[in-house]
């Protein structure tokens, strides 16, 4: 665990997403590697982290392992969950843990404008198009942060003629999209997640005692 599992959900999901202080983060699949992700992200101190999977069993162990919120995407809607936790905008950070393509796009319609999506699965197959010139055949309008993509982002050629021939659609930029924390209490969740990084060492020790806490 402590030399695949817990350190591919840390680094390929939280660092790569870049999760900060105050945000609301999605995991997409609540298996070892989603856990993985919910337990790091903790050490950034986000406002929420949703925990999304078809299973109560996993949905049960994310509560465990510090989901704020769990839903089963079988019964209900994720999109409104994470809606009502970050002002109707979506998730800063979605993680997909999954590795099908259903989930990846679950993730890209899940994040606010500008948001950030970090694979950790790999698909294995083509997905509808998210490219930087035409955005999501699903919502052109939504720009990704692209965070270790399997591929490069390119046009998937005629499955998104449509968004394509919509063109650039704006979006807020990101200093637009002010932290839904005072400031005070956003210095203080940053600082505290500093501390965390820069000791290697320390970061093991408070992921592994968020495991067997």
């Amino acid at each position: 665990m402590l030399a695949d599992i817990l350190p591919t959900g840390y680094e390929v999901g939280v660092l790569n997403g870049r999760v900060q202080p105050g945000d609301v983060v999605a995991v997409v699949g609540a298996g070892p590697i989603g856990l993985a992700g919910i337990v790091g992200a903790q050490l950034f101190a986000p406002a929420a982290i949703v925990a999304i999977d078809l299973v109560d069993s996993r949905l049960e162990a994310a509560k465990q392992f510090g989901a704020t919120v769990v839903v089963n995407n079988g019964r209900e809607d994720p999109l409104d969950a994470v809606k009502s936790l970050s002002e109707d905008l979506g998730a800063d950070v979605a993680i997909e843990a999954v590795g099908v393509p259903a989930t990846f796009e679950l993730c890209t319609s899940l994040i606010r404008p500008g948001g950030r999506v970090a694979n950790v699965g790999s698909t294995g197959s083509r997905s509808r198009c998210i490219s930087s010139s035409c955005g999501s055949a699903a919502s052109p309008s939504r720009r990704l942060g692209w965070s270790t993509p399997i591929r490069p982002p390119r046009c998937c050629g005629g499955q998104c003629t449509a968004a394509c021939s919509r063109g650039p659609t704006s979006v807020p930029s990101e200093e637009s999209l002010v932290s839904r924390s005072p400031p005070s209490e956003t210095r203080s969740r940053r600082n505290s997640a500093a501390s965390a990084q820069s000791d290697p060492m320390r970061t093991l020790r408070l992921m592994v005692g968020i495991c067997v806490r």
